[in-house]
């Protein structure tokens, strides 16, 4: 076979493996180094057209197999042809040999021409990009060469061909590789358009949209008449013409059998026959689960007489009764009555709507009466209340506002004496000496508010103290999924409460000599679990309290002593090492104010207890 031979009979047979089909699949021989169109010169042509040559004489002895090819091609596998160099090339992949073709006349390498004419007047390189496929929903891929410029229209004809699928049902989109696109593929658009090049790497998914298809083969109609063959044993054959009585309604099954040799199937005789409907009368209500029964005995006529007394007969008259007629009723008269009780019906009706609605009015306005009342007296308890809150602030003090009232007080009152005096028909000398009085009395009002303001920051910080140590020792709050509460108690919180409850028995007074006795050696047991500084003036200062009560010192000489064991005692709820819920009310880090006095003590040996450290009860 001659080189223009083959090189016809290759593209013949790639244009029998896709009918209608635009892309060509060209078998033949690809060397290492690709030549480019745009850059390789005359020498490298003449070059390229004599390998070109030498391929296509390797090819000739593959395309004398042309029926096996026609059947790879119709079944969309792609095959490996083992050119002189013994390396495989796949079958989908595009060469340059197709610009070299004089064929025309052959509309397969006459496409691959045009292709390769238009793509050296373009400006980027034309090629194939090697595409990987993967099929949704049955979730299997496949991978396949496109060229660049080939629309995806033109890659859904070449998809139905291999799938069997038509084009119209198959689907591109979420194409992914060095260029990423989520939405659906256009039918007009190119691999060319979204920037690609020759030999990347892509992923395109397919999404099958399948449809239902409707079965072409219509349904079978008994006919009116059948003629039935029937087999005597001495190979007669009779035919009995049979008329078919078709019924309207769905006859139910009843069962059969099957034939265990021929495997043919017959029906019970009831499901070949017509059933007689079987006519009901039309019932409009249900019957009773139970029925009563009862015996009654009637008698339509009864035998009646009269008897008189007579000779020889005694009927006894005692329960006769005698009956008079009365006055005759007429219908006039009933229309009269009936006319009477209906006016009575009346006005007892309308009375008791009458008093009903009364009744309401009554009640609406006693109510109203009652909430206006309410209102009045809730509005002078308020003003009572804000009165004597207003007295209260000005008698005891608490906050800024409370001692910013008082001096704005002061100082009115202090400019209204002064206008005063100064407007009066007093003397030089006497106005000097009444602005004097009233200089001193002013003095005393500032140290009579300097006083309060002593007592009010005393009572706010024994508040603040309260109720920093009750937050302290709170049990944390849970919410539960249906919107309640629940209390917990951590050991944190258990630790705070305790020691909260010993500096409450430590500020309580008026306890005896036993009870204070028990609630220093609590505290010592308490503090003594540390050993600090702190801890050991706080055990030496119980120490020195229980021997003066035992003593009999009066109270009052010991109230510097429990005033500066309440205070020490404080200090130490307030560290974070004695009582870690404290931490969580600590403003300032523990680092940074950490007293020298609560750092533990590490050498044992130089500190020595003193002997007076060792309380009896």
């Amino acid at each position: 076979m001659s080189d223009g031979e083959a090189e016809v009979v290759a593209a013949d047979a790639a244009m029998e493996s896709d009918d209608g089909v635009t892309n060509t699949e060209i078998m033949e021989e690809t060397t290492n180094d690709e030549p480019t169109q745009d850059t390789v010169d005359n020498a490298e042509q003449a070059e390229q057209i004599e390998e070109a040559e030498a391929g296509e004489q390797n090819i000739s002895a593959v395309v004398d197999s042309e029926p096996a090819q026609e059947e790879t091609a119709a079944s969309g596998e792609t095959h490996e042809i083992a050119t002189g160099d013994d390396d495989p090339m796949p079958q989908d992949e595009y060469s340059p040999l197709a610009d070299q073709r004089e064929d025309n006349d052959n509309p397969s390498v006459q496409f691959a021409a045009d292709v390769s004419d238009n793509n050296a007047e373009k400006d980027y390189a034309s090629g194939f990009v090697n595409v990987t496929f993967f099929i949704n929903p049955e979730g299997y891929s496949m991978i396949k060469s496109i060229d660049l410029h080939e629309t995806f229209a033109q890659v859904k004809l070449g998809l139905e061909q291999e799938l069997q699928i038509p084009a119209e049902n198959l689907s591109l989109d979420h194409l992914d590789g060095p260029v990423k696109h989520d939405g659906v593929l256009s039918d007009t658009d190119t691999f060319a358009d979204f920037g690609l090049h020759p030999s990347d790497n892509v992923s395109v998914q397919i999404h099958i949209q399948y449809y239902q298809r409707t079965a072409s083969a219509t349904q079978y109609q008994m006919p009116d008449i059948i003629d039935v063959e029937i087999h005597y044993g001495s190979n007669e054959v009779k035919l009995i013409r049979v008329a078919v009585d078709k019924q309207g309604q769905e006859k139910p099954y009843l069962g059969g059998y099957r034939h265990k040799n021929t495997g043919l199937l017959f029906h019970h005789a009831s499901t070949q026959t017509f059933k007689k409907p079987v006519n009901k009368p039309v019932r409009y209500h249900r019957d009773s689960q139970t029925y009563e029964y009862r015996t009654r005995s009637i008698q339509s006529k009864r035998e009646a007489g009269t008897q008189m007394a007579k000779q020889g007969v005694f009927v006894d008259g005692r329960t006769d009764k005698i009956l008079e007629p009365q006055p005759y009723f007429s219908s006039e008269e009933w229309e009269q009555m009936r006319l009477e009780k209906i006016l009575h019906i009346q006005r007892m009706v309308r009375g008791w709507f009458a008093r009903r609605r009364a009744h309401n009015l009554r009640y609406r306005r006693d109510d109203r009466r009652s909430r206006i009342m309410h209102e009045e007296d809730k509005r002078r308890d308020e003003a009572t209340m804000k009165h004597k809150q207003e007295i209260e602030r000005r008698m005891h003090p608490r906050s800024f506002q409370d001692f910013e009232i008082l001096y704005n007080e002061l100082e009115a009152w202090r400019v209204n004496e002064t206008d005063r005096i100064k407007s009066s028909t007093l003397t030089t000398e006497e106005k000097k000496i009444a602005l004097e009085q009233l200089l001193h009395k002013e003095t005393k009002l500032l140290q009579t508010i300097d006083r309060l303001k002593i007592a009010a920051s005393k009572h706010n910080k024994e508040d603040r103290m309260k109720s920093t140590l009750s937050e302290m020792s709170a049990p944390k709050k849970w919410t539960m999924k249906d919107g309640r509460f629940t209390e917990v108690h951590t050991p944190f919180t258990t630790r705070a409460k305790e020691l909260y409850d010993l500096f409450t028995g430590l500020k309580m007074p008026l306890l005896s000599i036993d009870e204070r006795l028990d609630v220093l050696l609590h505290v010592k047991w308490t503090v003594k679990e540390f050993d600090c500084n702190l801890t050991r003036e706080i055990v030496d200062l119980i120490d020195r309290e229980a021997d003066m009560l035992n003593r009999g010192r009066s109270e009052r000489s010991l109230e510097g002593l429990r005033k500066r064991l309440s205070n020490l005692f404080l200090q130490f709820i307030e560290t974070p090492e004695f009582n870690p819920e404290a931490a969580k009310f600590q403003k300032v880090p523990r680092e940074l104010l950490r007293p020298a006095n609560i750092r533990p003590i590490q050498d044992y040996s130089k500190t020595a207890v003193p002997e007076s450290s060792v309380m009896s009860n």
